[in-house]
């Protein structure tokens, strides 16, 4: 009977534990949205997508930078097909230098009957040109019916 309870504690722990990530700042359990990874050289990725009535999408990437590097930012707008698999169709990017935030903001037209999403992708470099450090976020699905 010992045994059963330690191997049905032990399938719990590994079951649930996952889900109860605890916030560094706190002990409060925190939501899949607020996990997020550890960075080296930036504090901040986020990725926003807006589609407006007349089909144009806004699509909008910042990072902000803990150190002083040059850094590229990217912005890839994707769009579901029939299937439910994504497409790129558009992709822009900027580079950037220093610390605090960098923000790229594009607009384009859209169709109607898709759904879109954008990838934010973020590339730091060291002074020799190497990449040290990449970062993405996606931004959430937005349906144009």
């Amino acid at each position: 009977m010992k045994k059963l309870l330690t191997i049905l504690l032990m399938i719990t722990i590994l079951v649930i534990s996952p889900y109860e990530l605890v916030k560094a700042d706190g002990g409060e359990v925190a939501s899949d949205d607020e996990i997020s990874l550890r960075y080296t050289n930036l504090s901040l990725i986020s990725a926003g997508l807006t589609i407006n009535s007349s089909g144009l999408a806004v699509c909008t990437g910042t990072v902000t930078m803990k150190k002083n590097y040059d850094s590229r930012l990217y912005i890839h707008l994707y769009k579901s097909s029939s299937s439910g698999a994504y497409t790129k169709i558009k992709s822009w990017a900027q580079s950037f230098s220093g610390t605090g935030v960098k923000s790229l903001t594009k607009s384009t037209n859209v169709s109607k009957g898709y759904t879109y999403k954008i990838k934010v992708e973020v590339r730091i470099y060291n002074s020799a040109g190497t990449v040290i450090e990449t970062a993405e976020k996606w931004s959430s699905n937005v349906v144009y019916n």
